[in-house]
C-alpha cells in the first residue's frame, strides 16, 4: 500500500539521504509496523514522517564509532530536514543554494557588498531510483524571510555563466549599500528550477557601517 503522496515522500527521503548517507526506501524489516508513531505523524496529522535509522555495522556500534562516523552524518540530515520544515512536500524538489559567500562581509554606508553562491538542483541519494533534477531558472535574495506575506526580493541573482542552463549554477549579485538597513543584518537566498520549485532558504550575515559593539565582544 502506497501513502498518497509518495512521490513528495519519496523526493524528501532521498533529499534527507544525501546528507545522511543512508539508502532511502521503503522498509520490509520485520514487516509492517502499524501504530507506530510516524504512522500516527503522517496519517493523523499530516506530518512528512520517515524512521531514521543510524548507520553502522553493529546494532550496539562502539562509542569511537558512535562519535566518530555515525553522529555527523546523522546530524547533517536532521539539519537539512529541519531547513524543510516549513513546507517539506514542496521545497525538497527545489533547488538548493549552498557556499554563500559575502564580500565583504561588512561595508561602508557608500559601499556594495557582493554574494555570491552555488544553486544545485540535483542534491539527492539516488541509489534506489533516481529523483528527476531540473535547470536552475533563477535566484533572488531578500532581506525579509520569502515565506512572509509580502516579501519582494531585494535583487535577482546572475549566473556566472552568461545564463541559466543547467542543474547547478554559480550564481551573484551586487548589492549597495543604500539598499539595506544600516547595522547587521541576515539576508536570505532562495532559488527556482524550471518546474517552478522553489528550495529551502538559504542566508548570509552582512554588516552595514559599524558593527554593534556588543557582537565585537562577543555577545552574539
Amino acid at each position: 500500500m502506497f501513502a498518497p503522496n509518495r512521490f513528495e515522500l519519496q523526493t524528501l527521503g532521498r533529499k534527507i539521504a544525501y546528507y545522511n548517507g543512508l539508502t532511502p526506501e521503503q522498509s520490509n524489516a520485520g514487516g509492517a509496523i502499524g501504530g507506530a508513531t510516524d504512522d500516527f505523524t503522517y496519517g493523523t496529522l499530516g506530518v512528512a514522517s520517515f524512521t531514521i535509522e543510524m548507520d553502522g555495522s553493529s546494532f550496539w556500534p562502539s562509542c569511537t564509532s558512535y562519535e566518530n562516523t555515525l553522529v555527523q552524518p546523522t546530524l547533517n540530515g536532521f539539519f537539512m530536514a529541519s531547513k524543510l520544515a516549513r513546507a517539506p512536500y514542496r521545497w525538497a524538489a527545489g533547488p538548493e543554494i549552498i557556499n554563500v559567500l559575502a564580500t565583504p562581509a561588512q561595508i561602508s554606508l557608500g559601499g556594495t557588498v557582493t554574494i555570491s553562491a552555488r544553486a544545485e538542483d540535483a542534491r539527492f541519494n539516488n541509489t534506489v531510483g533516481t529523483e528527476p533534477s531540473q535547470t536552475v531558472t533563477g535566484a533572488a535574495i531578500y532581506a525579509t524571510p520569502p515565506w512572509q506575506a509580502g516579501a519582494t526580493p531585494l535583487a535577482q541573482f546572475q549566473p556566472s555563466d552568461g545564463g541559466f542552463n543547467s542543474t547547478a549554477e554559480n550564481i551573484t549579485v551586487d548589492l549597495p549599500a543604500s539598499s539595506l538597513s544600516a547595522g547587521r543584518q541576515l539576508l536570505y537566498l532562495r532559488a527556482t528550477d524550471a518546474l517552478g520549485n522553489a528550495g529551502p532558504v538559504a542566508a548570509v550575515f552582512v554588516t552595514v557601517g559599524q558593527p554593534d559593539p556588543l557582537f565585537q565582544n562577543g555577545f552574539e
